[in-house]
């Protein structure tokens, strides 16, 4: 409103920010990473960690 007669000098949206999508669901066969306890997904990739260190020199790109 203007100070000046009261007339209207714009319109405001209700919100500055459209709203956010919902979150899709998980994908088919993955549990979200919540379901799993820490010391699972530490465990699985020392796991991992380990298989890449003894596979190496196999994995590693020969010069």
């Amino acid at each position: 409103m203007s100070p000046i007669d009261g007339s209207a000098i714009g319109a405001i949206s209700r919100t500055l920010r459209p709203r956010p999508p919902r979150p899709s669901p998980p994908p088919q066969g993955r549990l979200p990473r919540r379901r799993h306890p820490r010391a699972d997904r530490a465990r699985i990739l020392h796991a991992i960690a380990d298989g890449v260190e003894k596979r190496l020199e196999e994995l590693s790109p020969s010069s």
